[in-house]
Order: C-alpha cells, then structure tokens, then sequence
C-alpha cells in the first residue's frame, strides 16, 4: 500500500472530541444519547425493507435491508466485490471512535467468504476493514486490511476459536486512536496494529455472504490505546555471508555493558529470585530493570532449575514480552513456561551425552525440543557434525551452537549453525567481515512440491521419487482422509482436477479413490493412481528425505490416523506436518507433541519490517511453529531480523527460476518448488581431504577438496582460492583467492568455491578450516 499517498483527512492523534464541541456548531443528525456515544442503532424502529435515515446502499451489486428488527447486507451475488453500507456521513469528521456491532453471518456462498466492518473510510475506495470469514478458524479467518485505490494490503489475520455459528450473535469492537487499532471479537483481541491517524466514515458490507446485524454503537475513543508489544532494535552483523548467524554474546559485567557489543542477542543468567546475572556470575540487575531498560540486544535468559514459573510468568504478561528467548536444560520448564507465557520464545540446551552418533539419538533430540514447545535447541560444539547439523535443519529445528572455548571462530563458525554463542564475539565479527559477497556456509534446503509436478503429476508415488532422484532434501503432498478413514494424497478438496472422475474427496472410499487414474501432464489418463501415507512412508523408509506433509483435510481425526500410520511404519524421524490450519496444529501438538510443525501462511509485509515481524511472531510463537510463507512479498529486511529470534523460514511456491534462484542466494532456510531440477546441479559442500596441509615458501597454494552437488553426486578437485581466517606467515593473495605464502608461519583458511548459476549469478561455498604449515 502506498500509504504515504493516502493523506484524506489526516488528523493528530489527539482526541477529535472537538470536531464537535462547540455549541454553535452543526451537531450530526444522529441520536444524542450520553456524552460519549456517536452513534446507536438497533433497528426496531426501522421498517421492513428499508435503511435507517442517512444510510446508503454505496454500491448496486447486493442488496440491504431491514427485517424484523435486524439489518441484512446481502452480498451473494459477487463473491470478491463486496456489497456495502455506509452509515451517515456526519460520521466521517471522526477519527478517534469504538465501533462494537453485534452480528452474524447467517448464509455464505462458501465457508472461506466474509462480512467487513469497514472504518476510517476516507472515500475514494479507500479505508480500513476488519474482516470475518464464515470458516473464522482457517488461519485467515478474522483479518486486518488496508484498502487502496482498489487494492488490498493485508496487515493481520489470525484464526478465532470457532466457526461462525448462524445461529449464534458475536460481538466484533473496532477501537481507533491516532495511529492505533485493535480488533476485538467476543472479548478476544484479534488484531493489535499501527495504522494510518486519519479521520473516515464507517461502513457495513459483505462478499459472497449474507452479514445480519442486531445492533450497532459508535462512541468516542479519548483514551489512547495500550502500547503496542515492543522489539529491541539489533544491528546486523558487517558480512556478505547470506542469512549471516545471529550473533549470541556471553561476557557481560554490568546492565550498561550490553549496549556495547558486537552481537544480537545476550545470554544471561535468571535465578530463582528473578535476578539477571552474566554467565560469569556478575550481577546486572532484576528481570524487572532489564525489561524496562532500552537494548538494542535481545536477552536470552537461562533460568534456574528453582525459578518460580507463576512469577515470572506474571512479570512477563505485565511487560507484553514476546521478543525475549528462555533456555533451560530441563524440557518440563520451558513446557510449563510456554504454557503460561505463549508469546515468548525458548531454547533446549542439550549436554554432549546426549547427542550420539544416529539417527534415533538425533531424532530423540527433535522430539524433546518438540515436546517442549521450542524450535531452538543449543548444541556443545564439540559434540557437532555435519551430518547432525543436515539433519537437524531437515527437521526444522534452529540450532545454536555453544562455543567450546578452545576451537577457532573459523571452526565455529563453519559448523553452519544459525546462532553462535561465545564471548569473543569481536573475534567473530572480524572474522565474518571477511567473506565476500554471496558467500553461503549454510546449505538452503530443496523441498519438491508435490514431488516434481513440472515432469511428472502432481501428488504421485512416481512424482514423489523423481524428485528424490533430484536431489530434494524433503517431499511435500497433501493429504485428505478417506470416507472409510483411509489418509490420501490430494490437494484439491475434490478429484475433478487430477484425475478421470469427479467427487469430494472425503465422501468417497479408499476403492472409489483407487478406480480413477491419475491424468498426465497432457491431460489423459494414466497408469498412475490416487496413493495412499502408507504408500509414501513405504517407500521411503530409511532415505534420506523428510516427508513435509501437509494437511489439507479440516477434519480432526486425520491427525490421528497420521499418528498411526508413524508408528506403524516408524517413520517418527523422517516426518514433520505441514498446516494453514491453526486448529490443526494445535491437535497435532495434542497428539504428537514431538513432530516438529509448520504453519503455512500468505505473507504480507507491513509499513516497516519491525511491525511485519511482531506479526509473524505472534502468529507462531503461541503455535511453536515454524513460519513457511508464500514468497512473493517476502523481504531479505524482515528474513534477516527474523533470524535473531531463532525463525527459520520455509517460503513456497517457486515457479521462476530467477526467483528460486535470488531467494537461494539470500540462504533461505528451505525452498519449496515446481522445479527441483533448477537446483540438482548446484554444488552445496567442499570437504576437504586433509585438515592439515604442509607447504613451502614461495608456493601457491593447492588443497584436495572433494564436491557434492543436491544430488549427492561427488567429484574430486583441486581448490585453488580460499578465505584466510588467521596466519602468522606473510602471503599475498589475487583478486580470485589465490594464495602465495611469502615467509613461514601458520595459517588457518578455508576452501572457496565459486558457483556459477544458469541465471548468471554466482555463489560461494566454503569448506571447513583448514591449517596450513608453512615451511
């Protein structure tokens, strides 16, 4: 929305109690019924069919009428252009107002259309909305939206606890002040945002449904509105490194110190008596101070195993925290504290006994930090491995690294991890501002989406195994359940799309499913068949894959039957669930806590990234989920603010090879595309063949190295370019990385490798350290 644009009647953000104040003034034609109230009707005096006095029926799609007492806006005629309303336009020199309406939705052309209260509407088509859709529950179903000269530009949306009822009456609040708005419906606040100060008219309509109102009130708003939930305000780190590490400080000695760093977040102590402490032991001040002190640092708090949780829950509900990160050891008290506290965040601290070398100790990892409503989980450096990290991220989770004290920054660094803690945090800021532009230490992962539906149809076995043979890291389909209660793979509520036959998928059993062939890329029918979970945990079991599966059905039960056929195939380790649904999520955290989840969302941006983010925070810090967003509107300013709170993003659909490609480049945490083969010959690892190299004065520099491309297909190299970390010998290095030691020391480098994209864009890779003796 071009907002800037958008100036109609701009007021301060003042109170406009004295729009109409003066005695002498032109009072509105509206019921003067106490000091406050602007506005009141509820139609009982109203004949049949017609509009309260100064009403207007603004556009001639739909109708609106009075019956029996009620207001009736009826706009199933169209189901995106909606019929509207409007009320008297003396309502229009108001800025500062509580609108509450009493309401419901009797009838909808489907359950996704919606009923508007429209606000601060300046004419010209433009105003603000608060929209309800009949399926209220669907991830969008209450929204916050701008209208712009016949655009929208969603700011919020949310899900409410329950579908709209025909029969019951809900009560939606619209509150405005200067630059403010919350969205209330029954007593819950749906939306808590920033909004333009300008004074507009208030409007009722509805697209594809019929809105039923019982009554309405407008009264003056001369109260300002609760602060809005604050975010510190952290400086990206000085790198070309894509979706560079956040940056996890340790060596603190006093409250004033943690302004003064090179990091984004702060790592901290919490006893049992709410006292911050360093790690070193200096005390800093209470939890209480340091909410109220101005950072521009996040803290990340370790509580204390005797931490009184109901009293620090209660500070952080006084304080609307939701930009700060608790850790702890034990799972039980990050469960507890998010039970309470749903806004914040936390983090597992895993101890190196833990670990292990295989699949089911990394996969008991997943699941504790599932378990305990947290997506980061922190990692002793020495107990890491590339394939521990590889699998990790394929499971969602964000990893944190803890120095070890010892090792280089070029070590910890190389790990890949998505957060760093040490205390030689200017170290490791030299060290990152080194690298050059493009740089990747960390490897995007390739989702197929719905295999590889650009060869083969979409949501088949043979689709699905295609794009293994590409190389993705994981699989996505979507899955419906049966009339018989079998789990199917489909995308479409119904069959007509994909195959030979017609129906709604959900009323037709496993057989009737089984009898129609799937349509090929042509549109004729095929070998293929509708296939079952059972099929696909099958035949991937034990690969090197993760099944993103996404539910599609809003049946509750299919979370069961998905839990099942897990244990039956004890396929736990390869899976994570995939959802628009927030009810969904909730019961998949119901029945298997330890499946990692992502909620999929449309993503829109808002006026500035900071406000953007808060609402990403709040849509999946109550879920413990992951954010995985349509990409378009996606910005590299919000994904790298992001980051620092321990969000990993998993953007969809990618249908352009330039913006797979450009997105790649940003390290976005996993893509999912129509095109895996667009990324199969990228090369993703050097690994080198020796750690320790030997070499004389005088030489240039050559190193074994060993390439993988996302097939998995390796190659053997010679390097000849690196990214010196450290070194005690003179050298001199070209342009392209070439490396001539010129007197002898030691040094520690790291292998670069250039990456040349079909789009004429280039990354680089880098291996793990590398020290080099010189003779």
């Amino acid at each position: 929305m071009n907002s800037y644009k958008w100036v109609f009647g701009l007021v301060a953000t003042v109170s406009l109690v004295a729009c109409s104040s003066d005695k002498n003034d032109d009072k509105p034609d509206v019921p003067d019924v106490g000091d406050n109230v602007i506005l009141t009707e509820n139609f009982e005096n109203v004949e049949n069919g017609m509009l309260p006095d100064g009403w207007d029926l603004v556009t001639n799609l739909g109708e609106a009428y009075v019956e029996d007492g009620y207001l009736y806006v009826d706009g199933r005629i169209d189901d995106y252009t909606a019929t509207a309303v409007e009320l008297p336009q003396e309502l229009s020199g108001y800025g500062n107002y509580k609108v509450t309406v009493n309401f419901t939705i009797p009838e909808a052309n489907t359950a996704s259309r919606w009923a508007g209260f429209r606000y601060r509407d300046v004419g010209s088509n433009s105003y603000y909305q608060m929209a309800i859709r009949q399926a209220a529950t669907s991830s969008n179903g209450t929204e916050l939206a701008a209208r712009y000269e016949d655009k929208w530009d969603i700011l919020d949306t949310k899900a409410f606890t329950q579908d709209i009822n025909p029969e019951q009456i809900y009560t939606a609040e619209i509150t405005t002040h200067g630059n403010r708005v919350q969205q209330v419906l029954n007593g819950q606040i749906m939306h808590d945002n920033t909004i333009l100060p300008v004074m507009g008219n208030i409007a009722l309509q509805a697209a594809g449904a019929v809105l039923k109102i019982q009554d309405i009130k407008i009264t003056e708003q001369h109260e300002a509105l609760p602060k809005l939930e604050q975010l510190y305000t952290v400086d990206e780190p000085d790198t070309h490194i894509a979706m560079a590490p956040t940056v996890v400080g340790t060596e603190f000695s006093s409250l004033e110190s943690l302004n003064s760093f090179s990091g984004s977040n702060a790592y901290l102590k919490l006893d049992d008596s709410l006292h911050v402490y360093s790690v070193g032991g200096d005390y800093l001040s209470t939890l209480e101070q340091l909410l109220e002190t101005e950072l521009n640092i996040i803290p990340v708090l370790e509580i204390s195993a005797g931490v009184d949780l109901d009293r620090l829950s209660s500070v952080l509900n006084t304080y609307k925290s939701i930009d700060l990160t608790f850790v702890s050891s034990e799972s039980q008290d990050l469960t507890e504290l998010r039970d309470h506290n749903v806004n914040v965040r936390s983090a597992l601290k895993i101890s190196e006994s833990e670990i292990g070398t295989d699949i089911g100790s990394w996969h008991n990892i997943v699941s504790k930090v599932t378990a305990s409503k947290s997506r980061i989980v922190v990692l002793p450096q020495s107990a890491v491995t590339p394939e521990l990290m590889d699998y990790l991220q394929r499971r969602l989770l964000t990893i944190w690294v803890e120095h070890d004290g010892e090792s280089t920054m070029a070590s910890l660094l190389t790990t890949g991890a998505h957060g760093l803690v040490t205390e030689n945090t200017d170290e490791l800021a030299d060290l990152m501002g080194m690298f050059a532009p493009n740089s990747l230490i960390r490897k995007p992962l390739i989702i197929g989406h719905r295999g590889v539906p650009s060869l083969l149809p979409e949501n088949t076995l043979e689709s699905a195994v295609k794009a293994l043979e590409l190389g993705v890291d994981g699989n996505e389909y979507d899955v419906y359940l049966s009339a018989d209660n079998h789990v199917v793979v489909m995308h479409d509520t119904t069959v007509d799309r994909t195959t030979d036959g017609s129906g709604n998928v959900e009323e037709m059993t496993l057989d009737e499913l089984r009898a129609l062939s799937i349509l090929d890329l042509d549109g004729n029918p095929s070998s293929m068949k509708i296939p079952t979970l059972e099929e696909f945990f099958s035949e991937f079991k034990d690969a090197k894959m993760t099944h993103f599966l996404e539910i599609k059905s809003a049946n509750p039960l299919i979370v069961d039957e998905i839990a099942k056929l897990t244990k039956e195939y004890d396929v736990a380790d390869q899976l994570i669930v995939i959802a628009f649904s927030e009810q969904q999520t909730q019961r998949m955290a119901e029945v298997m806590p330890e499946i990692p989840v992502g909620l999929l969302i449309s993503h829109s941006e808002d006026r500035d990234s900071e406000r953007t983010l808060v609402n990403m925070l709040k849509k999946v810090q109550p879920l413990s989920t992951t954010y995985n967003p349509s990409y378009a509107a996606l910005s590299e300013d919000t994904i790298g603010i992001a980051k620092h709170r321990g969000m990993t993003l998993w953007p969809w659909t990618y249908r352009s090879q330039a913006d797979q490609n450009k997105h790649y480049l940003w390290g976005i945490h996993g893509l999912t595309t129509d095109y895996a083969q667009w990324s199969s010959d990228k090369v993703v690892s050097a690994k080198v063949l020796s750690d320790q190299v030997s070499i004389d004065v005088g030489s240039t520099l050559e190193v074994g190295v060993v390439l993988r491309d996302q097939k998995g297909v390796e190659q053997s190299d010679t390097a000849r370019a690196f990214l010196v970390a450290q070194s005690t010998a003179q050298y001199e290095q070209s342009d392209e990385g070439e490396l001539r030691f010129l007197s002898s020391g030691k040094a520690e480098v790291l292998v670069m490798h250039k990456h040349q994209l079909e789009t004429r864009e280039s990354y680089l890779i880098y291996s793990q350290p590398v020290i080099i003796n010189v003779n």
